[in-house]
């Protein structure tokens, strides 16, 4: 398997994911963790004002931070 792993955690309110085709619920607190970058995802709001981060990585690989991000931390650097 390759690609990455993705973790999403509901902050607040409450979201609505589609796991390949497979309603999730996600109140506030919720952790949704899809091990397998093949599987088709999707996540709405289901209330207003709903927050999800999302959090990527692929195992074995150090994460890299991107160029923009770089950017956006040191406006001195590269």
């Amino acid at each position: 398997m390759s690609g990455p792993e993705e973790l999403y955690v509901v902050l607040r309110g409450r979201a609505t994911f589609t796991l390949d085709g497979r309603e999730v619920d996600g109140p506030a607190g919720t952790l949704v963790y899809v091990h397998d970058p093949a599987v088709a995802r999707m996540a709405v709001p289901a209330e207003p004002d709903t927050a999800v981060l999302a959090i990527s990585g692929t195992p074995g690989l150090e994460y890299r931070v991107a160029t923009w991000e770089r950017t956006d931390i040191d406006p001195g650097g590269p």
